[in-house]
């Protein structure tokens, strides 16, 4: 994992090398792979990042050619090496983070919210092939969405977390709360099908901004996918006991009115919404296992079975 702490002083050494008008330097935070700074260079607002993953960039990158008025993707300038790693430098767009919303502001947000998981479902993959998390080049790795959310068991599929696998069986208790998700996931495949999206997959952890109640920037498509669109749903709700402003906020019941005014038929929407959601738990539950966060793991496990036993999602 990128643990980057460089200082302001060392990031506007470092800008002052690219851009001639550097200034307003400031750490904007960042996430578990990068670190990232807002800066200006004369009038033009910017954002760098810093990170070992020259691929997650890289997928910004490419991200840009979906972007439209529902979907706003900042375009990335420049990549390139930097601090014996990679960096980035994109358009910066304001608003706050999805997370930081509180419940009526949540609502509120909640059609625009909806409009860009549309744009998602709409893009145009021509030119890309598999289901999964796609490379640059536009290709996954996986011959059907099945195979993809049934491989989340294997520890061998995304490098970034090796070994996570063999740490889960040292641990019992936590490893048949695992296998109860999973079991469970399985009895879903037949409601499952194959419908192949463009899929954001972390539209939480600070990569959706809201100003007004509208989505100004969606950021880090770095574990960006091809898969069923319900996914992102799947995602944002799973986390929502993470939020305590939230739970009063019925996002399923509103996605549902949402895809009815629009005229959309979404068949077997329970069991593909579940089936992804315990997905999204068995993923956290693997990561929670890799970064050795105990009390996360039981949080995420718990979570995971609650979804996987409930008659209503």
């Amino acid at each position: 994992m990128f643990r980057a702490d460089h200082t302001v002083a060392e990031v506007t050494a470092f800008l002052g090398t690219r851009f001639p008008r550097v200034s307003e330097v400031e750490p904007i935070g960042g996430g578990e792979w990068s670190q990232a700074f807002s800066f200006k260079d004369g009038s033009r607002a910017l954002v760098v990042r810093f990170g070992a993953q020259l691929e997650d960039y890289q997928k910004d990158e490419a991200a840009y050619r979906f972007a439209g008025p529902d979907l706003p993707i900042p375009p990335v300038h420049e990549i390139g090496q930097a601090f014996d790693a990679y960096y980035a430098v994109s358009e910066r767009r304001y608003g706050e983070a999805l997370d930081s919303l509180d419940g009526p502001a949540l609502e509120a947000a909640l059609p625009s919210i909806f409009r860009s998981l549309d744009a998602l479902r709409l893009a145009d993959l021509a030119g890309t092939s598999g289901y999964g998390m796609w490379s640059p080049d536009g290709d996954a790795p996986f011959a059907t969405w099945r195979d993809c959310l049934l491989a989340v068991r294997d520890d061998t599929v995304y490098q970034r977390i090796q070994g996570w696998r063999a740490t889960l069986e040292a641990r019992p208790t936590d490893l048949e709360v695992f296998e109860q998700g999973y079991r469970e996931l399985e009895a879903l495949m037949e409601s499952v099908g194959e419908r192949r999206y463009l899929v954001h997959e972390d539209l939480v952890g600070d990569n959706v901004r809201i100003a007004d109640g509208e989505v100004t920037a969606i950021v880090d498509w770095g574990n960006a996918r091809y898969g069923d669109f319900l996914h992102d749903l799947a995602r944002l709700t799973f986390w929502v006991p993470w939020y305590p402003a939230w739970r009063g906020v019925d996002i399923v019941g509103a996605a549902r009115e949402h895809y009815a005014a629009i005229g959309l038929e979404v068949p077997a929407f329970d069991e593909r919404l579940r089936a992804c959601q315990i997905y999204v738990g068995l993923e956290a539950q693997a990561y929670n296992v890799f970064t050795e966060r105990w009390e996360e793991l039981a949080k995420s496990g718990q979570r995971t079975l609650e979804l996987a036993r409930a008659d209503e999602v």
